[in-house]
């Protein structure tokens, strides 16, 4: 009987890894993977993964990954920066380079799913095997490229607007009971970079629960003169965006306040006047346009009698001129992140109180707007003629109104039909950062965002190759104009309160 079983399991093994044959059935990609998971061997319940990464920018650092049953976390350490991301206990987290810890709230999963549709062929180049194709209507998303003699992925395609990434797998290694890459080299059309990354050791003994724990932040960035809970920022307002004044080395600068920017930049010609020294030179392929981006660490910036020390930013080139103003830089999330914050359009003047002193206001004549930070945007839900949407920034450094993305017109085309074209208004463009955003102009039958609706709504819908990722679009300046803006990311929310600008356009309607 034990002779049995054991010929019976030697069976198994041989079938996982035995070649398929010219004339054998295609398999499904689920049997396909079944047999790669069988190759590799099963995985660890828990185990600690240390990787060595380089970057053809000069870029380098060490990746080390703690895995305990369902939780984990990665630990980012490189000579210049630090960096963690990680789930625990359900909860999906990161925190940036200015140690602040992020947890990422669930979207509500009510809107539509973008549609993929998966292939298999069988190849013979790059290897004997088959290629397994998970793409949207628009070609774009992964193909896995699986050698079925070893049945192991040699090479997977990440297509996207940017171009196809090919992440390429070097032969197996031993680790323990698993088998895996040793090597691997990724070329990403994203950033433009060529990276390798190296298993340097993997260990199964003293993993625990205090190694995939959510940190706490590593220290608190913006820093109030004793005794004061509450500051008005020096600002300007121009077209209903608001720039700040702040200080580095003794001098002024212009920037945006702009809850639509994941972090702090800086024009690379305002980093060069300041002597900032950049490294991780990379291309940025997300907003307007495509654009070379690197990070740098400002050793003090001042806002008012606000203070931040070693300051991590990113180059970005946002030069904007109006009136009196010379933006060279945006103060997004990292600034914002710890702060409560008050937008009054209407006296022009922006106040910001201390964490944990700050408590938003409520009651009717509120909105409270739970937002999702796990972007480092505030991401909110709406519906747009009855298609739900819920990867929408509150973007105050954006000039439009409200704004539809590709992401969300492939996946509704429905709630965009020709109706809905505004005759009157010609095709418009908007600057962004990294280039001119081209929009069509739309008349929204119908908005619901928090408890309010909007009719007859103008909007614009992209048309030009920007904003590729997975947003749906943007409330901008334009509409937040008409309330009281309060920024309260501590306890993940945004309220809204009708001001007088926006009574006064409710009493014309």
């Amino acid at each position: 009987m034990l002779s049995r079983v054991f010929i019976a399991s030697g069976l198994l093994l041989l079938s996982a890894i035995m070649p398929a044959r010219a004339d054998d059935p295609i398999p499904d990609s689920a049997t396909i993977y079944a047999k790669v998971d069988a190759a590799r061997g099963a995985l660890p319940h828990a185990y600690k993964e240390v990787l060595a990464i380089s970057q053809s920018n000069g870029a380098a650092w060490t990746e080390t990954h703690y895995v305990n049953g369902d939780d984990y976390r990665t630990d980012y350490r490189g000579s210049d920066v630090e960096l963690q991301s990680g789930k625990y206990k359900g909860d999906a987290w990161h925190q940036n380079a200015n140690g602040q810890t992020v947890i990422h709230e669930p979207e509500p999963g009510l809107a539509t799913k973008e549609a993929y549709t998966t292939t298999v062929t069988r190849i013979e180049t790059p290897v004997t095997g088959y290629r397994i194709a998970e793409l949207n209507v628009r070609g774009w998303g992964d193909i896995d490229y699986v050698d079925s003699t070893t049945w192991q992925i040699v090479r997977t395609d990440t297509i996207d607007g940017n171009g196809t990434s090919v992440e390429t797998f070097g032969p197996r290694v031993k680790f323990g009971d698993i088998a895996l890459a040793k090597i691997r080299h990724l070329h990403d059309a994203d950033t433009g970079l060529d990276t390798t990354t190296e298993i340097v050791s993997y260990e199964t003994d003293g993993i625990g629960d205090a190694d995939v724990a959510i940190p706490p932040n590593r220290r608190q960035l913006v820093e109030f003169p004793p005794g004061n809970g509450a500051v008005n920022l020096p600002v300007t307002f121009q077209d209903d965006r608001i720039y700040v004044m702040v200080t580095i080395n003794g001098k002024g600068y212009d920037f945006l306040l702009d809850s639509g920017a994941a972090g702090i930049s800086v024009d690379p010609g305002a980093a060069a006047n300041i002597g900032l020294q950049v490294f991780g030179t990379e291309k940025n392929a997300m907003n307007a346009g495509s654009f070379d981006t690197a990070r740098g660490k400002i050793a003090t910036m001042s806002i008012g009698p606000l203070t931040m020390h070693d300051v991590y930013v990113d180059t970005a080139p946002v030069v904007e001129y109006a009136d009196g103003v010379k933006c060279l830089g945006l103060l997004g999330f990292d600034f914002l992140a710890e702060l409560g914050v008050r937008i009054d359009y209407v006296n022009h003047a922006v106040t910001v109180h201390r964490w944990g002193t700050y408590t938003a206001p409520s009651g009717p004549a509120f909105n409270a707007i739970p937002v999702r930070l796990d972007d480092e945007t505030p991401l909110v839900s709406a519906t747009i003629n009855g298609a739900t949407a819920e990867r929408i920034t509150v973007d105050t450094g954006a000039q439009a109104s409200f704004m539809l993305f590709n992401y969300f017109a492939r996946r509704h085309p429905e709630a965009l039909t020709g109706k809905h074209a505004h005759p009157w208004f010609r095709d418009v463009e908007f600057e962004g950062v990294g280039g001119i955003v081209e929009t069509k102009p739309y008349q929204l039958s119908e908005i619901d965002f928090a408890t309010m609706r909007f009719v007859d709504f103008i909007g614009y819908v992209v048309t030009s190759n920007a904003y590729g990722s997975d947003q749906d679009g943007l409330f901008g300046s334009d509409f937040l104009h008409f309330y009281d803006v309060f920024l309260d990311y501590p306890n993940g929310q945004i309220v809204l309160g009708l001001n007088e600008t926006g009574r006064k356009a409710a009493k014309t309607r």
